[in-house]
């Protein structure tokens, strides 16, 4: 009966100490939801590459659409390069999400 509760604590204290996502998201949502809000889009920016440093900071990676939003954004300011360049990296982050970037960088030649 007791090796049971030591094998269950280890599951509980291993459970309790993982990270509970991959993806390094503080702050990404409150970002998504000021673009609804019209904040301005060099606040926004500015924003989210903050949250960039700070996942590269904690060697964690950005979660899917990261790289598209800023890339939009930069899009939105007229820096078609800074958006291709995000747009690119999107794909390679999400290799899934190559159809979708393609699309939206054909809108935008």
């Amino acid at each position: 009966m007791m090796k049971y509760f030591y094998y269950i604590s280890a599951c509980i204290l291993l459970v309790g100490c993982g990270d509970p996502s991959i993806y390094y998201w503080k702050g990404y949502d409150d970002q998504v939801y000021q673009y609804y809000q019209d904040k301005p889009l060099e606040e926004q920016i500015q924003a989210l590459e903050e949250i960039k440093v700070s996942a590269a900071g904690q060697d964690k990676p950005l979660p899917p659409t990261f790289y598209a939003h800023l890339g939009l954004l930069y899009q939105k300011t007229g820096q078609t390069l800074k958006f291709k360049e995000l747009m690119e990296a999107e794909k390679r982050a999400f290799p899934e999400s190559t159809k979708y970037v393609e699309f939206l960088l054909r809108g935008f030649r």
